[in-house]
């Protein structure tokens, strides 16, 4: 697709909180709910659903001691 390269997984960013993806779709992973991130299995394919959030600090580096959801403004700033 993009510079003529099949992508891996797509990443999907949404303004649903990560308890509401899950009620939607019936095959889901919190394999970050905490920060916001299901995967989302549908159609044999994995989709990596992310909520729209601001990032707390990262006390290690790796992780954000806590998020808060919001808009996407919210996200990108």
């Amino acid at each position: 697709m993009l510079l003529g390269k099949t992508p891996q997984d797509f990443d999907i960013a949404t303004n649903a909180k990560p308890e509401e993806v899950q009620r939607i779709f019936p095959q889901t992973i919190p394999v970050g709910a905490q920060f916001g991130v299901i995967l989302v299995l549908l159609d044999g394919e994995a989709f990596e659903v992310a909520s729209f959030r601001h990032d707390g600090p990262y006390l290690d580096g790796r992780r954000p001691s806590h998020v808060s959801y919001g808009t996407l403004e919210h996200d990108i700033f």
